[in-house]
């Protein structure tokens, strides 16, 4: 508009006019010479004016541009910190950090609500002043009114806000403009994070909306972490729990086994009042059987894993204690397996009875008089499957003697406990006697503790 004057100036001042102006030539030369320096003035000044506004909006968007960049990066670092922390203290100071040294902010400070007090409670700070600012209750910090409403605050200019402590201590750190954000965990206010930068009116539109979209990202890490304790809290509770349970389950067993004890003093007393051998005999065989079971209960009292025997142990104690009743010179080797056999309790009991029976029919059968030989007890898995067998070198099972078609109450219960763990034994007669038993395994729960020994301990 100003050089369309101009040029209705020009027109209007044209040689025609100024000719009628000019009272002769030497004047008229003068006037157009006038006429076209003023004409070159307006044009060179309304050039540079053009320029200069220009200049201005090009610096303006230069400035937004590193403001941008500078919130850019604070929000970058801020997510990478977010990845990298697991402690929330550290997570805030870190975000305080990134602010003052990528944002080129004068101040950035986390702080929660101090309770009933009032106030706010600083969680971390950084800054290029040497002290922490103050958030004693009525200082006027807005970062309290955050918390407190769960909305953001921005103060453009610190010198235009109203006079208050905070504020105050702000302007003397350098502070120009503010922003206040709340962190939400839960749709609730957590903390609230401020950024002060020494550059007024620094919080526009985009910039404020990158302010709060590092709250954001900060929320999604308090709610995560608070996740992350409260599955730690709840697997420690049920450490203890598992713990607690084990402990009275290891009694349970250690009391059964006395119990069992008890049922075999009661045996023994009642053993003296016989005095038929036979009866005597009985009564050791039912014994015999009565310390089988109680064996299993020992072993679980001291082993890791209350609901698992580790059959490896179970069978070579038991073996030792029948040779040491029935074999005390030692005239019979013991050979037991080796593998870590580990069986739930309900298939463990009957391969132990089923091996006490065995191992004391041999000890006392097949090596007569002064005889010697080897007993071995075998137990291998074959995938689903186990094996479980007990051979001797003796002088094997009478002619005439059917094991599966026997009335004697040892092969009776040896036929019923096979049948127990679902298999059908089969007997060998070559060099001896050997017995073999196949049968399904059954599946049972892994240890449930990370730090429970191993069900079959090297000490065994």
């Amino acid at each position: 508009m100003i050089y369309a004057a101009l040029a209705a100036l020009w027109i209007v001042f044209s040689d025609a006019a100024v000719e009628m102006l000019a009272g002769g030539p030497a004047m008229l030369s003068r006037m157009q010479t006038w006429k076209g320096w003023f004409f070159v003035v307006c044009t060179a000044l309304l050039l540079a004016g053009l320029l200069w506004r220009e200049y201005g909006r090009l610096m303006a968007h230069q400035r937004e541009l590193e403001r941008l960049t500078r919130l850019y990066a604070v929000l970058s670092q801020v997510n990478q910190a977010i990845v990298r922390e697991k402690d929330r203290e550290r997570l805030f100071q870190d975000i305080c950090r990134i602010a003052v040294e990528f944002g080129a902010f004068r101040l950035a400070f986390v702080a929660e609500a101090a309770g009933e007090s009032g106030g706010l409670r600083l969680l971390a700070w950084a800054g290029t002043g040497a002290a922490a600012p103050s958030l004693a209750p009525g200082d006027g910090c807005p970062a309290a009114e955050v918390v407190a409403s769960g909305e953001p605050w921005i103060i453009r200019d610190l010198r235009l806000a109203s006079s208050a402590p905070w504020i105050d201590a702000a302007l003397a750190q350098g502070c120009r403009s503010l922003a206040a954000v709340p962190v939400m965990v839960r749709d609730s206010a957590a903390v609230a994070i401020a950024f002060c930068s020494g550059e007024p009116d620094f919080f526009r539109e985009q910039e404020a909306s990158l302010v709060r979209e590092i709250a954001l990202d900060v929320g999604f890490a308090l709610e995560a972490m608070e996740r992350r304790e409260l599955h730690v809290r709840a697997e420690e509770a049920l450490r203890a729990s598992l713990r607690q349970k084990d402990v009275l389950l290891r009694e349970v067993h250690h009391r059964v086994k006395n119990n069992l004890q008890l049922v075999q003093s009661l045996l023994n007393l009642q053993g003296l009042r016989y005095e038929n051998a036979a009866d005597r005999t009985m009564l050791s065989e039912s014994l015999e059987r009565v310390q089988t079971m109680g064996r299993a209960h020992d072993v679980l009292s001291r082993s890791g894993d209350v609901t698992r025997v580790c059959l490896r142990t179970y069978i070579r104690e038991l073996a030792q204690a029948l040779s040491r009743r029935h074999d005390p010179e030692g005239r019979v080797r013991l050979e037991i397996f080796q593998d870590d056999a580990v069986l739930g309790l309900d298939q463990a009991v009957p391969c132990g009875l089923l091996a006490g029976e065995l191992i004391a029919n041999a000890l006392r059968h097949a090596f007569p008089g002064d005889r010697s030989g080897t007993l071995r007890v075998d137990f291998r898995r074959e995938g689903d499957r186990a094996v479980f067998g007990v051979r001797d070198d003796g002088v094997g099972l009478p002619a005439r003697l059917d094991p599966e078609q026997s009335d004697s109450l040892g092969l009776v219960l040896v036929q019923a406990l096979s049948e127990q763990l679902g298999g059908r034994p089969r007997w060998d007669r070559e060099r001896g006697t050997g017995f073999e038993l196949v049968f399904d395994l059954t599946p049972i729960e892994p240890a449930r503790l990370a730090d429970a020994p191993a069900a079959c301990p090297s000490s065994f």
